[in-house]
């Protein structure tokens, strides 16, 4: 196992706190910091897992103040808003031309993002791409 530098421990810590996977974590680290270490290893900074539970008390502290951080500010991740999203299906939609088949498939996601609003426009929509088939 390889000796980390305290910034490559932080560095763990806090992608384990934003949900990175171990896996993810430790492709980082590689890019990063030019460190290869595997998964196992990274697991032990995170103390919400069995093999993080010796993990000392700073790193705790600071994983758990940057998962309530990740959580508070996850609208600033632009999938986590609903206008984002909808944006990113319209482009798609627009981009398929003529393709009706995967249209449909779109107009069923906006469909499902707008669950509880006024479908009627979405539905006649659909129906009209049905009809066309």
């Amino acid at each position: 196992m390889a000796a980390l530098k305290e910034q490559v421990k932080i560095f763990i810590v806090q992608a384990l706190a934003c949900m990175d996977t171990p896996q993810q974590v430790a492709n980082a680290v590689k890019q990063e910091f030019n460190i290869e270490i595997d998964r196992k290893q990274v697991q032990l900074y995170d103390p919400t897992k069995a093999a993080g539970k010796n993990l000392s008390k700073k790193y705790k502290d600071l994983f758990h103040k940057t998962r309530e951080d990740f959580k508070k500010n996850v609208y600033d991740i632009p999938l986590a808003n609903k206008a984002y999203r909808l944006k990113e299906l319209q482009k798609i939609y627009e981009d398929w031309k003529n393709n009706r088949l995967m249209k449909q498939g779109v107009i069923k996601q906006v469909r499902e993002e707008m669950q509880g609003y006024d479908l009627m426009l979405l539905n006649l929509e659909l129906k009209q791409l049905e009809i066309e088939k």
